[in-house]
C-alpha cells in the first residue's frame, strides 16, 4: 500500500478531528481506484489504516458495508442519485459512510450538480472521497466544496526503495522509475509492460525460424508496442555483440541466444535496427516497418551463416 501525500493529511485530519466530508484527489497516476480504496481504510479503520484488519481486507475487495464504491469510465446522474439516496441510511459497523468516486471528471454537468447540493448539505457520518484526472472538467463550484489532495511525484530513491522487494530486477525498475516519472503505479505498469516486450523479444529471437512464420509474430505487434520492441531488440543484440567480444555478466538467455548469430550479423541488425527507428520517428507506416524488421531478423541471420 502506498501511503502518499494525501493519505498523510487524511490521516492526520482524522487524528485531529478535522475531517473535511469530502476530499477529491488530483491524481496524475494510474490506478486512482487504488488511493481512493487507501484512504477510506484510514476512514473506515480504527487504527488509522493498518491494511491487515478485517475492515481493511473488506475495503479492499470493496464489499464493506459502510462503503459505496462507483469506479466507471462514465458517470451519470443515475450513479449519483444511487449515492445520494443511500446517504440517508446510517452507517451499520462504523460511525461513517464513505463514498468514492473515481474518475470524477467523467461524470456529466447534471451528475456533478446533483453531487453539488449533497456536497454543500452533507447527512452527519458521510464522506466523499473523489479521484479526478483532469480537475479542469470538474465544475467550479464543486471543488470549492471539496479538500482538494495531490499526489506529487516520489523522490526516485524513495521509491526504488518501496518496490525493491517487490521486482527483482533493480535496473529494469530503475528504468521503470524515469519512464513512470516518479509515480507508484506508473512505474510498476511500466516495469510490467518492459517484462512483457523482453519475454516476446526473447521468444520472437528463440522460434522465430522460418518466413512462414512471419504473420504470427506481426500480429502482435502494433503502434503502441512497435518502438519499445525495436528499442529492446537494439538492447539484446548489444548485449549479444557483448558477449561475443567476451563480455561478462551477460543474460544467460541472451548469451545462448548469441551462439546462433555470426558478428557480422548482429552487426548488419543493430544497423537495420538503427534505420527502423529513423523510420517511425518520420511516421512510417507501422505493418510496413514491422514486416521489414522481421523479414530482415531471418535474412540477415541466413545470409551470414552462408559466408
Amino acid at each position: 500500500m502506498i501511503n502518499d501525500k494525501g493519505y498523510a493529511i487524511i490521516k492526520k485530519d482524522k487524528q485531529n478531528n478535522t475531517l473535511s466530508h469530502a476530499y477529491m484527489l488530483l491524481c496524475k497516476d494510474d490506478n486512482p481506484q487504488e488511493y481512493l480504496l487507501n484512504y477510506a481504510k484510514v476512514l473506515l479503520c480504527g487504527n488509522d489504516g493498518c491494511n491487515n484488519c478485517r475492515i481493511c481486507r473488506l475495503v479492499d475487495k470493496q464489499i464493506f458495508s459502510d462503503l459505496k464504491v462507483v469506479f466507471k469510465d462514465s458517470i451519470l446522474v443515475e450513479d449519483v442519485n444511487k449515492l445520494v439516496e443511500d446517504t440517508s441510511v446510517k452507517p451499520f459497523e462504523t460511525d461513517k459512510k464513505v463514498y468514492l468516486i473515481s474518475d470524477f471528471s467523467f461524470a456529466n454537468a447534471k451528475a456533478q450538480n446533483k453531487l453539488l447540493k449533497t456536497l454543500e448539505e452533507p447527512p452527519q457520518g458521510v464522506y466523499f472521497l473523489l479521484a479526478c484526472s483532469n480537475e479542469y472538467k470538474v465544475l467550479d463550484t464543486v471543488k470549492s466544496r471539496v479538500k482538494l489532495l495531490e499526489n506529487p511525484p516520489i523522490e526516485e530513491k524513495e521509491l526504488f526503495n518501496q518496490l525493491i522487494g517487490e521486482f527483482s530486477d533493480a535496473e529494469a525498475l530503475k528504468n521503470a522509475i524515469d519512464i513512470g516519472g516518479g509515480y507508484y503505479y506508473k512505474t510498476i505498469n511500466a516495469y510490467n509492460e518492459a517484462n512483457n516486450i523482453k519475454a516476446f523479444v526473447l521468444n520472437l529471437l528463440k522460434n522465430y525460424q522460418k518466413s512462414a512464420q512471419l504473420p504470427k509474430f506481426s500480429k502482435m505487434i502494433n503502434k503502441d508496442n512497435l518502438a519499445k520492441v525495436i528499442s529492446l531488440l537494439k538492447v539484446v543484440f548489444g548485449q549479444m555483440i557483448k558477449f561475443a567480444n567476451g563480455g561478462q555478466n551477460i543474460d544467460k538467455e541472451i548469451a545462448e541466444l548469441s551462439k546462433q548469430y555470426k558478428m557480422g550479423a548482429m552487426l548488419e541488425i543493430q544497423e537495420m535496427l538503427s534505420q527502423a527507428e529513423k523510420h517511425l520517428f518520420f511516421n512510417a507506416n507501422v505493418s510496413m516497418v514491422t514486416e521489414k524488421v522481421l523479414f530482415s531478423l531471418l535474412e540477415v541471420k541466413y545470409k551470414w551463416q552462408k559466408l
